[in-house]
């Protein structure tokens, strides 16, 4: 489990999080020796462990820390209600796509999407280009 390092997910506040369940103290070392442990096998035993109540605790931390952060820094945007509608139900695409157009015929175009899973998907669309002789 990949847990980011913010402030309210530190090793001590994931310490008090965990031992709010006794169970947890059966598998962790002595106080003395908890400076040694490495943080991601401390998350890996809690969650091991407390399961699904720790993870969603993890998950609620760092929704609260992007919630404030947004806040705090203006990210948030406002959007006409028919376009977020429309932005929400689109596809969505993979990052690890990658696009490309080339012009296969004259007023044609062919946009293609070479996938990380070596899938093909092509599309086309009629360019319009004008021409003087178009324009008068």
């Amino acid at each position: 489990m990949f847990v980011p390092q913010y402030e309210k997910l530190s090793i001590e506040a994931i310490l008090a999080t965990a031992r709010k369940n006794p169970r947890i103290n059966d598998y962790l070392p002595e106080d003395r020796d908890m400076h040694k442990v490495p943080r991601q096998w401390l998350l890996n035993v809690a969650y091991t462990v407390l399961g699904e109540p720790f993870a969603g605790w993890v998950k609620s931390e760092i929704e609260n820390r992007n919630e404030e952060l947004a806040t705090k820094q203006k990210l948030y945007i406002e959007m006409d209600p028919d376009i977020a509608r429309a932005f929400h139900s689109s596809f969505n695409i993979s990052s690890k796509c990658l696009s490309s157009s080339r012009s296969t015929l004259p007023g044609l175009l062919t946009f293609t999407s070479y996938c990380s899973d070596e899938r093909q998907v092509s599309w086309h669309a009629e360019s319009r280009v004008e021409t003087q002789e178009n324009a008068g």
